[in-house]
């Protein structure tokens, strides 16, 4: 059974305590108000949120409106300075004859004082669509910049999920396959680390750090502390993903730690620098093996007895820095191993396929009539489902023509998708010819929802090489 203890809150003096806190079991209570400080924080910030919104708004509405009575109120003033301008025209226009000057002279003057004001009722309205663009974009940066600071504020926190989440795929590709094995994700319950594995007869606590800047001495006294108050751990490994770790950054990005009581703590710096981090964890096997083959012997409790086994995991990192040095190696040769092999396969594909070749060629030359030709006429299986062209439907052998003038067959070529659909679309004009021609390409070539094409590449990429 946890462990309970006592916390006490000011409230305000009207407060009433619900009955549930004093009729429920410390369980049910702390879970109440876990769940009870959610619920406030997603109103305020539900809140905060709606109130950041309204206000924009109705500040931009303010101003628009602002902005439409003016325009209206201009637009009132031109209609009525153009209604006064037709009335001079008129009245003006009785006897052209005998006014033509005069109105001519009073129709120069009329525009004159009219342009002037016409245009500076302009400029006005220009100058106040230039205000309002300027506060609608201020507003925006200011929407933009406190976003930004939500989004810091959040970042570290799903950060730390994000490599919680990817931790644990890890760790059970590193020892899913061990005897008993087993793995919690425990990272929203105190004093426990982020995830307990189960190895064989022991429980190992693992904390998970993603930081940019180096894991603080404060985390790893915390790590100290959880382990004093799980004494059924066996083992505590402390892993930061992208940084060091306060007095524990080592050759090898590992180092050992003796607790006093003669439990041992591991800690893993800058994991996702290596070149196979699952690989690097799988070299903590042999610390695991001997932490079970311990796990019965009595907690140390001389000084002694501590020192001397400290002294021993000196040696222990030493042979330990050695082992990760020879899982490298043979990692390494396994890497080239499979270069040499693919490499050698490529070649066989090629003088297989000059092969067939040849032989098609052979026949065809035998064989004079059309048909049969079309029949021989085979297709790589490496990229293709179909054997031959006669097996094609019109729509395929359109693609098939057009594959071959634009293409080169590679191996270790790559084409883009959307480069290749581009390419593609004088020649299918429907989603159901492409879709015949998705049928037609290997999986591997053409990866569902994958962004590249394997296995040619375009002759005018060709060339350029």
């Amino acid at each position: 059974m946890e462990r309970l203890q006592e916390v006490a809150f000011q409230v305000p003096l009207s407060f009433q305590l619900p009955k549930f806190y004093e009729q429920q079991t410390p369980e049910r209570i702390a879970l109440a108000l876990r769940i009870g400080s959610q619920a406030v924080e997603n109103l305020f910030l539900s809140i905060a949120d709606q109130i950041r919104e309204e206000q924009n708004s109705e500040l931009v509405g303010q101003l628009e409106k602002k902005f439409l009575k003016k325009q209206e109120q201009y637009e009132r003033e031109r209609r009525t300075l153009e209604e006064s301008l037709d009335h001079l025209r008129a009245k003006f226009s009785i006897d052209e004859a005998l006014k033509t000057e005069t109105r001519r002279q009073l129709m120069d003057e009329a525009k004159h004082i009219y342009k002037e004001v016409l245009d500076e009722k302009d400029k006005t309205i220009y100058l106040l669509k230039d205000q309002l663009a300027g506060l609608k974009e201020q507003l925006t940066g200011e929407v933009r910049t406190l976003n930004d600071k939500i989004s810091r504020q959040l970042g570290s926190q799903e950060k730390g999920k994000a490599g919680e989440v990817s931790m644990e795929d890890m760790i059970k590709k590193a020892y899913g396959m061990s005897p008993n094995f087993d793995l919690q994700s425990v990272g929203r319950e105190a004093q426990k680390g982020d995830h307990i594995m189960e190895y064989k007869s022991i429980r190992a606590m693992w904390e998970i750090k993603n930081y940019t800047r180096m894991v603080s001495k404060e985390e790893v006294e915390k790590l100290h502390r959880d382990m004093r108050s799980n004494p059924d751990f066996s083992l505590a490994i402390m892993v930061s993903l992208q940084s060091g770790i306060v007095g524990h950054s080592k050759a090898g990005d590992i180092d050992l730690e003796i607790l006093e009581d003669g439990r041992i703590v591991v800690y893993i710096t800058n994991l996702f620098r290596r070149d196979d981090p699952i690989l690097y964890i799988q070299s903590l096997r042999p610390i695991l093996d001997i932490t079970e083959s311990r796990k019965d012997k009595k907690i140390l409790t001389s000084s002694e007895e501590v020192e001397s086994l400290r002294f021993k995991v000196k040696v222990v990192h030493h042979i330990l820095l050695k082992h990760q040095k020879t899982l490298a190696t043979l990692h390494n040769s396994v890497v080239q191993q499979k270069k040499k092999m693919d490499q050698m396969n490529s070649e066989f594909m090629a003088l297989l396929r000059e092969a067939e070749s040849e032989c098609k060629n052979s026949l065809q030359e035998l064989l004079a009539n059309e048909e049969t030709t079309e029949a021989l006429d085979t297709l790589n299986p490496e990229l293709f489902t179909k054997e031959a062209m006669v097996e094609l439907t019109k729509h395929q052998k359109t693609f098939i023509e057009w594959f071959q003038d634009a293409c080169i067959e590679d191996p270790d070529g790559e084409v883009e998708s959307k480069k290749f659909l581009e390419a593609l679309k004088p020649v299918l004009k429907t989603e159901k010819e492409l879709k015949e021609v998705r049928d037609l390409l290997q999986d591997t070539v053409w990866p569902k929802n994958g962004k590249k094409l394997k296995g040619f590449r375009m002759k005018a990429e060709k060339s350029r090489d």
